[in-house]
């Protein structure tokens, strides 16, 4: 079965809605540039909130080797119920995610947990007051996927701390 994809808002708390097929990570960014690949267009870029009761569905394109879904409610204290949903293909397999906020179904891919950074990288990244990347999810999962990609970060510059 073909990867496929289809959501639902039940709020219009979401300032951003994406979905990317990843391909590689990038350490020197956070949010959504640490991922490299290309954004889906099934759902379409808004300026401001998304609506309650927005939806989208399609195919998902370049599924392979991952895709991710994230959605983000602002907050001034940068503790918020955003979705992450990490994917890898599995043709038999089927998902579905619900909050007060989105309804997420997604068949022929499986979730794959995001796990924390390993403390003792977490702990090089607070030294560099770098707290944006060591919690951002989407950095996570880059570092997690792609350790090909790491490098040490006590002496690669250009750390965007800005996202």
């Amino acid at each position: 079965m073909e990867p496929y994809i289809k959501l639902t808002t039940k709020t219009d708390a979401f300032l951003n809605l994406w979905l990317t097929n990843v391909s590689g990570f990038d350490q020197h960014h956070h949010c959504l540039p640490c991922l490299k690949g290309s954004r889906s267009k099934i759902i379409e870029m808004k300026k401001g909130k998304y609506q309650s009761g927005f939806t989208a569905e399609g195919k998902i394109e370049k599924p392979d080797p991952y895709a991710y879904l994230c959605a983000v409610i602002p907050s001034q204290l940068g503790i918020t119920p955003n979705v992450h949903i990490l994917m890898e293909r599995d043709d038999k397999l089927k998902f579905t995610y619900e909050d007060d906020n989105i309804w997420v179904e997604v068949t022929g891919m499986c979730r794959i947990k995001i796990n924390p950074l390993p403390p003792d990288d977490e702990k090089v990244l607070l030294e560099l007051n770098q707290e944006l990347y060591s919690r951002c999810r989407n950095f996570q999962a880059g570092w997690q996927l792609f350790p090909a990609s790491r490098k040490d970060f006590r002496v690669v510059p250009g750390l965007n701390p800005k996202c």
